[in-house]
């Protein structure tokens, strides 16, 4: 559902029904789900730290470093769709219990093995839900999860095959790469409204 880094893949098998057809009411449901995720972990959440704001600053906007909000949670809890699924002997592909971090609009839930990491990687893992922050930005919530779970239907359930997720990693690999420092925030709009007028958004 919303972008995790990275919940483990689940071994693939052949989804025996048509997906497309419920792609819709469980975007629906994603919707309620993000908003409940708010109202739980919003309230706790905090901002960023200095040092970390610092290093991200050559690759996103104040405005985006300022309004992310980031809390350390025990372990991430997917939603509950993989039992809806399975009724439809579909296979849902995704095992939030590895997933170091996921994102819901600007609030980041972090695990706490995910907070653990050596500096590096850890803000390698910020950076990533940093691109999903400015995703839902650029797109509005709404249309986040539209394209979200359209893109996991449209790519059999694959996590990496989803578009808003390969994004993420392919900024994130530059990143990690020692890139000078690139606004995420043009990247993304230049790649999800190709043609549109950059100062349009």
């Amino acid at each position: 559902m919303p972008a995790a880094s990275a919940p483990a893949p689940v071994p693939a098998r052949r989804n025996r029904w048509p997906a497309a057809p419920l792609a819709w009411p469980l975007t629906l449901y994603a919707r309620r789900w993000v908003r409940r995720q708010i109202r739980i972990h919003g309230p706790g959440a905090e901002a960023l730290d200095s040092d970390d704001r610092r290093a991200l600053s050559p690759f996103f906007r104040p405005e985006t470093l300022g309004a992310l909000r980031l809390r350390v949670v025990g372990s991430i809890e997917g939603p509950p769709l993989g039992d809806v699924l399975r009724r439809f002997g579909l296979s849902p592909g995704l095992d939030f219990a590895q997933a170091a971090g996921i994102t819901f609009d600007r609030l980041v839930l972090v695990s706490r093995v995910g907070r653990d990491r050596q500096v590096d990687d850890w803000r390698s893992l910020l950076f990533h839900e940093l691109v999903h922050v400015v995703q839902y930005r650029l797109l509005g919530v709404d249309a986040f999860l539209s394209r979200y779970v359209g893109g996991w239907f449209d790519h059999g359930f694959d996590y990496y095959r989803i578009p808003l997720e390969e994004q993420a990693y392919r900024l994130e690999a530059r990143f990690q790469g020692q890139a000078p420092g690139f606004s995420v925030e043009d990247t993304v709009r230049r790649e999800l409204f190709p043609g549109a007028d950059p100062g349009a958004r």
